[in-house]
């Protein structure tokens, strides 16, 4: 938003309230409902592990021309989750068919989390459509979290498969976008009612 819309969207507000007993709330999505445009993608991506990839990624999805942050983050949902179908589907396969006893019990602790993981990102798009950004967050990062359990649930008597470790790792990456998205809404105050009470 301009700072001159800013201005004169603060003077409306000022002008509506005043004089006035039931001026309960005003709570405005600034954020919410203004046009990512490149430079806005380029900061979001610039603070992920790999920028290019992020950026590119975004541009090709057909919604991020003037999306908004809400969009934008209904994408990265839509990003992680085959992602973490697919290293569930990985994990599931490597635990069906392992043979070492060790490996085993931690490949099936990992499909756990991997379950988790696909479970939490359906919840944070029922998070999204009823716009609590705040939840949305946390299931974004637990779904990163439980990437984490597996990987560290490697050592030095069994190591992480290089496949398994590879779509872990695509899994991170491609939340990590979504907690910066979720932060700027947060930041926005768009968590909030979108509506002026007067």
């Amino acid at each position: 938003m301009a700072p001159i819309q800013l201005l004169i969207l603060v003077v409306a507000v000022i002008v509506l309230c005043v004089g006035s007993t039931k001026c309960l709330a005003v709570t405005i999505a600034q954020q919410e409902n203004s046009s990512t445009n490149d430079d806005d993608l380029q900061r979001i991506c610039s603070m992920t592990n790999y920028p290019p990839l992020c950026f590119q990624s975004y541009k090709a999805d057909p919604r991020t021309p003037g999306a908004d942050l809400k969009t934008l983050a209904q994408i990265a949902i839509d990003f992680s989750k085959p992602r973490a179908q697919s290293a569930l589907d990985l994990v599931t396969g490597l635990h069906k068919n392992a043979t070492d006893k060790t490996l085993a019990t931690v490949l099936g602790l990992c499909v756990k989390n991997y379950t988790q993981s696909v479970e939490l990102l359906d919840l944070a798009t029922e998070a999204m459509n009823s716009k609590d950004y705040d939840v949305v967050a946390v299931r974004g990062v637990c779904a990163r979290t439980d990437s984490d359990w597996c990987k560290y649930g490697f050592g030095s008597e069994v190591e992480e498969p290089k496949e398994l470790k590879k779509a872990g790792q695509v899994l991170r990456d491609s939340l990590h976008p979504l907690t910066i998205i979720v932060a700027d809404l947060i930041r926005s105050g768009s968590s909030q009612q979108d509506t002026i009470s007067v």
